[in-house]
């Protein structure tokens, strides 16, 4: 028995009507899933923006700015050294051993040939003519290209190099500039520095009593004079200078005896050794009368 779908062969319906009906129910399933589905704009604006992390750039604790710049630096700082005139910094040389085994550079070999005029425009060449053209010789060349270097030149010029390098830096400087030094008298009014010169004074007076020059007791020799003495900041001697004499050569030579005797004194104080390296004490020094050694 045979399925028969109804109206499928009903009278009136043409092939156009079933074309239509097909295309109606297309246009219709097309609809819904074109409808079903939805579509947004992407819009840059409302997009999660990424992240940020703050960096924080911390400067580094520099010295204090030194009064007196002498030289530009990237910190501040101050200089020290061992000669008496300012000099900028030298950079380490290389060690001469080491520049030996360093390959030299090779100059290049420059070519002095006088440059060729260029072809005069007025003048054509037919292809027949540069068949028939005869090759072109070179003239000797008039002048005797530079030579190379061998070997043992180079060898001896690093050599040279080395020795030259060794000398500039034979005596390198440690410090840019010489010590920091300070000169202190009876007029200085800072506490810090006032203080060390009197308990200075005081040391100083007691060892020369103790130790006064028989021959100036002898002969009542009396007289006043003016050292300046220079301390290192451990407290050691760094040196005696006289600046005016008493007039008695005896006076004068136990006066720098007495002080070389009263050494070692105190160290600096903290504050002192960060500011200086060196404290100069101009003092003028009295043998009295009465056989005493005075700082005045």
């Amino acid at each position: 028995m045979s399925a028969t779908f109804p109206y499928s062969d009903a009278p009136g319906v043409t092939p156009f009507d079933r074309l239509g009906l097909t295309l109606f129910i297309a246009l219709v399933l097309h609809a819904i899933l074109i409808l079903g589905l939805g579509f947004d704009w992407d819009n840059p604006a409302e997009r999660t923006a990424p992240p940020t992390l703050d960096v924080v750039l911390a400067q580094p604790r520099e010295a204090p700015e030194p009064e007196e710049a002498e030289y530009l630096a990237p910190t501040n700082n101050e200089g020290a050294g061992n000669v008496t005139e300012p000099s900028e910094p030298e950079q380490r040389r290389a060690d001469p051993a080491a520049l030996q085994h360093r390959s030299t550079p090779v100059p290049p070999v420059l070519n002095n040939a006088p440059p060729q005029k260029p072809a005069s425009p007025s003048q054509v060449v037919t292809a027949q003519q540069a068949k028939r053209a005869a090759p072109v010789k070179r003239a000797p060349a008039t002048h005797q290209e530079k030579a190379l270097p061998s070997a043992a030149q180079l060898m001896e010029l690093s050599l040279e190099m080395a020795r030259l390098e060794a000398g500039i830096s034979e005596t390198q400087r440690a410090y840019a500039k010489r010590k920091r030094q300070r000169y202190i008298d009876a007029t200085t009014r800072e506490h810090l520095y006032a203080a060390y010169m009197a308990a200075w004074v005081a040391k100083v007076e007691k060892v020369g009593n103790l130790n006064y020059p028989g021959e100036a007791r002898r002969r009542s020799l009396s007289g006043a004079l003016i050292l300046d003495v220079a301390l290192n900041a451990d407290g050691s001697l760094n040196g005696i200078s006289l600046l005016r004499s008493s007039g008695e050569r005896v006076l004068d030579d136990a006066a720098i005896r007495i002080v070389r005797l009263s050494a070692p004194y105190a160290p600096f104080p903290k504050k002192m050794a960060r500011d200086i390296d060196v404290l100069h004490i101009t003092k003028t020094w009295q043998f009295l009368n009465s056989n005493r050694w005075s700082g005045g």
